[in-house]
């Protein structure tokens, strides 16, 4: 811990004072996890700062400092009047014109970094410019004297092939002389990087230690996606009795917020964890099409007008562009883009101009969570409950929950919206923990009339097409009428569970209630959360039938069978395969809506947020594979997608129909988004949930471990921990707390490695974890979204 009174964030400090910095040294790629609540330990560090510094350096400002033998970039977190160890270095240089994070975004990188075991420097980059950190690297110059011939004789082939990369370029970066090497010589960097140390040494080339700027000036017009769409301005649109009710209760929020009144009674943060202080949250629950969008634009409005800013989350790159031109037509020359998808310059430019006041309202993906916003005072997080929110790799937050933290922070309102809220969420809603707004009707038309097929009896009927006589039916008649058609299979990757195609029955896990997934190469069914293992029944085991099989079909043979059934329909596929190229998502997505294309065919990401008034089918080709993954959010996953898609059709006054193709027509899950009936799913799964103390009412962490020894070496390193994990339980004599597995993970395999896992179940995991030692190749995921 630091020693003194730190100083205000942003004053520079006295000669002779101190700076405690986060700095980007060399770390473990997964480091163990920290203590609970905080990040872990050794993240900052301790530094004089020069007398002549003293008026530059500051919380939150980029400095350059020696750490070990290098000399890296950090960032200061705090200024102090004395330090905690008796022997301090210098800061060598102060970076930026001026900070970079203010003391909410450095408070709240502490709550990341604490919250989910995660490095505080890491968490403090997701705050800082695009780009490549400051580095020091060392430039080779050759020298204007040509070798002699003897020089020449004494070098080897390596050293000869390394000193001709700087024929036509005399000054090369250690990096260029590696990348070049490899390149043109063939040679390895560690081959490269010997043959400049003989060059140098034999006066062939003179080396020199510079500091690399992180983010370099870019030269032209700063890049603006935003304004190259061209968006005509829009107005408001009048309110609904729903949605002026809605409107109503942000509104109240809002208002006990600027005058600084902090939350009414009964509603707090919907992040879990250490409190940060509570922010006003309000969840709307609207059905597709019911207008939640305007209601958000009503409420950017009042902040706009009062000086502040408003930031806008959405799940994924497809939405962005039509959420975009919302926002944009309502805000004209206000609205920032923020995703993946933007280039490198694009992105620089982007920061620059939020950072400078140049946007008042930020759209984007995930990582916009993180935008240079300085007078915050509302977030929404539209599709709430979306699995994108959520980081796969360290630090692994969820968007959801940093936004709520983040309005706390800033004093502002979270608006989280969605038409299937995640449980968790809903979950807090219920008992009072934030504030619920519900819009249960459309704008515009009523919710579509869906169709349950049952393909048990298609299949005794003779049918083996992976269209019923009612998809088939259905789709020639909107093909006919000239209207469009939505074709969605429920699929996530390949789902290899084995179910009867007579009754339906997957087979479970007898302990854990989830599929067990079929292993060709062992021949077995596996629990990838309990590591329970069998052989296939030859029956069904509820019905006796023979019909008992794996299960999937993939998009590409679902547009196939379009093509060849209707070979004058204009088809389009929306699926990964599809979208890898930059612009992909919204290049579709114009084809279908602009009506050049009559039939989309896709997965998850046609399922949510798309406005598209001459749909008046959707087919759900495949209702039942989502239920087979062996993960406790199966149901909640496969109601809320089907719910969405089904909420595709019908927006307009031609109405729609949804045909839901399933072979468990009697699953809650299925009847429950046939009938666009939340509260009666909800009821049901929350029940499931707290019989089995699955989250809200436990809090889960994921450890999985990374091998490359083979699956026998990964088991016996997850054993072991596993082990420990369960002494520590009985030690501290923590209640409800479970350390579940080892199993192997659901993809076992990750590029030749194999991959085993742990899940500790418990109120409280981070009491569990604090202080326990993983070791290399360990990941560790809090509050995961699945556990495959």
């Amino acid at each position: 811990m630091s020693a003194g009174r730190a100083a205000a964030p942003g004053d520079p400090p006295p000669p002779g004072r101190f700076a405690e910095v986060s700095v980007d040294g060399p770390r473990e790629p997964e480091p163990p996890p920290a203590a609970a609540g905080r990040p872990a330990a050794r993240d900052t560090f301790h530094y004089a700062v020069p007398p002549h510094m003293a008026a530059a350096v500051a919380v939150g400002r980029r400095v350059w400092v020696p750490f070990g033998r290098r000399r890296c970039e950090g960032v200061v977190v705090a200024l102090h009047a004395t330090s905690p160890v008796e022997r301090t270095r210098d800061i060598l240089d102060v970076l930026d014109d001026g900070p970079l994070l203010g003391p909410a975004e450095i408070a709240l990188a502490r709550w990341i970094a604490g919250y989910y075991l995660a490095p505080f420097h890491a968490c403090l980059r997701l705050w800082l410019p695009p780009g490549r950190p400051t580095r020091e690297t060392t430039v080779y110059t050759r020298q204007r004297a040509a070798p002699s011939a003897d020089d020449l004789r004494r070098l080897d082939a390596a050293a000869l092939a390394v000193l001709g990369l700087f024929d036509g370029a005399p000054r090369l970066t250690r990096e260029q002389v590696r990348h070049r090497a490899a390149r043109h010589g063939g040679l390895s960097g560690a081959r490269a990087s010997a043959a400049l140390a003989v060059l140098a040494a034999r006066g062939l080339v003179g080396a020199d230690t510079r500091v690399v700027p992180g983010t370099p000036r870019r030269r032209g017009a700063p890049a603006d996606p935003v304004a190259d769409l061209g968006v005509a301005p829009t107005d408001p649109l009048p309110l609904t009795a729903d949605q002026a009710a809605a409107w109503a209760v942000i509104e109240g929020l809002l208002e006990r917020a600027a005058a600084g009144a902090g939350s009414p009674p009964g509603v707090a943060t919907a992040a879990p964890g250490p409190a940060a202080g509570p922010a006003p949250v309000c969840l709307v629950h609207g059905v597709t099409g019911s207008g939640k969008t305007e209601v958000y634009l009503r409420a950017i409005a009042h902040v706009l007008d009062r000086g502040r800013q408003a930031l806008v989350l959405v799940p994924e790159i497809a939405l962005t562009a039509q959420q975009i031109r919302r926002f944009a037509g309502r805000f004209p020359g206000r609205v920032a883009v923020w995703h993946s998808e933007l280039t490198d310059a694009e992105r620089r430019d982007t920061w620059q101009r939020i950072h400078g006041g140049g946007a008042d309202v930020v759209v984007g993906s995930r990582s916009a969570v993180f935008a240079p916003l300085a007078r915050l005072g509302l977030v929404v997080v539209d599709e709430e409950h979306a699995d994108a929110f959520k980081q796969s790799n360290s630090p692994r937050y969820h968007a959801r929950d940093v936004a709520t933290r983040r309005a706390a922070l800033a004093g502002g309102v979270a608006v989280l919206g969605s038409a299937t809220p995640s449980l968790e969420t809903y979950h807090l809603a219920q008992r009072g923990d934030c504030a619920l707004a519900d819009l249960p009707r459309r704008v515009v038309g009523a919710l579509p009339r869906v169709e349950i097929v049952d393909l048990r009896a298609e299949l005794r009927a003779g049918n083996t097409s992976i269209f019923s006589a009612a998809l088939d039916a259905a789709l020639a008649a909107t093909l006919a009428a000239g209207e469009q058609a939505i074709l969605y299979l429920n699929r996530r990757g390949s789902a290899s569970f084995v179910l009867c195609r007579d009754c339906g029955h997957i087979v479970g896990c007898p302990r854990c209630r989830l599929p067990l997934t079929w292993h060709a190469a062992g021949q077995a069914l596996v629990c990838h959360h309990c590591n329970h293992r069998g052989m296939p029944p030859l029956l069904c085991p509820a019905c006796g039938g023979v019909r008992i099989r794996h299960f999937g079909a993939g998009a590409e043979r679902v547009e196939a069978l379009v093509r060849e059934r209707f070979p004058a329909a204009r088809v389009v596929r929306w699926d990964a395969d599809t979208t890898g190229a930059r612009g992909a998502h919204a290049a579709i997505l114009a084809q279908f809506a602009d009506g050049r294309a009559d039939v989309l065919v896709g997965t998850q990401m046609i399922a949510k947020g798309l406005d598209l008034p001459m749909v008046t089918l959707v087919g759900i080709v495949s209702a039942d594979t989502g239920l087979g993954f062996p993960d406790f959010r199966a149901s909640e996953r496969t109601f809320q997608l089907l719910s969405q898609v089904a909420g595709r059709a019908g927006r307009s006054a031609l109405g729609g129909r949804v045909i839901l193709q399933t072979y468990r027509p009697d699953h809650p899950a299925i009847v429950a988004a046939a009938r666009h009936d939340y509260a009666g799913f909800y009821r049901g799964e929350i029940a499931f949930r707290a019989e089995h103390r699955y989250p809200p009412f436990s809090r889960l962490v994921r450890l999985l471990h990374v091998g490359d020894h083979g699956a026998r070496a990964a088991e016996a390193a997850t054993g072991a921990v596993a082990e420990a994990l369960r002494r520590r339980v009985a030690e501290l004599g923590l209640a409800e707390t479970d350390v579940i597995g080892p199993a192997p993970a659901f993809f076992q395999r990750e590029r030749g490695r194999s991959r085993w896992q742990l899940v500790v179940r418990s109120p409280d995991p981070h009491a569990l974890l604090a202080g326990v030692a993983l070791g290399p190749g360990w990941r560790v995921d809090v509050d995961p979204v699945d556990v495959l």
